[in-house]
């Protein structure tokens, strides 16, 4: 499993269980350089859009789903915080369902776990962190979110499900195969 790693406003999965870009570039690039079961961390930004006691903190992390959506194809726009809208346009309009997410409850900083910030590249897209970085992030104590359903979620962990199941069998096949 790769760990990806991106700067938002915050993290809400019981009400927005996405992941959300401004265009379809970031978008499609975290798609095309993630596999199933891959997931990202949200870390919140360090200025006022994120709330006062998250900033600079790594909130949560999510499963990466296998589509590109658009936002309000998923979510009522009425659950999106005012921050998200400006001249009556989304902000971040594009965006990719999670399939689990996980909160971690204590926020712990972003530089004390990793031992340092992160590039540019994660503030509107997506950064890949090194195994050991991963591993320190994923040592942090965190918990299961319910998330909510939706026709959209419900197929992309379905679909999620499948391509998990595949890669499983392919690789009890391999292993009889090669008789390793």
């Amino acid at each position: 499993m790769q760990l990806f790693i991106r700067r938002f406003w915050g993290f809400r999965p019981t009400t927005v269980p996405l992941i959300t870009f401004g265009s379809t570039t970031y978008r499609d690039k975290l798609l095309r350089l993630s596999v199933s079961g891959d997931r990202i961390a949200f870390v919140a930004t360090k200025n006022e859009k994120s709330g006062e006691d998250e900033r600079g903190c790594i909130l949560g992390m999510a499963e990466i789903g296998r589509r590109a959506v658009d936002t309000l194809a998923v979510v009522d726009e009425s659950a999106l915080p005012d921050a998200n809208w400006e001249n009556g346009r989304l902000k971040f309009p594009k965006a990719i369902p999670m399939v689990r997410a996980w909160r971690f409850a204590d926020k712990p900083d972003l530089v004390k776990v990793l031992g340092r910030q992160l590039p540019r590249a994660a503030i509107s897209g997506a950064a890949l962190l090194n195994e050991s970085e991963a591993a320190k992030v994923l040592a942090q104590p965190h918990e299961l979110v319910d998330l909510p359903t939706s026709d959209v979620l419900t197929r992309e962990r379905n679909i999620s499900g499948r391509i998990a199941s595949f890669i499983r069998r392919a690789a009890r096949h391999q292993v009889l195969v090669s008789g390793r």
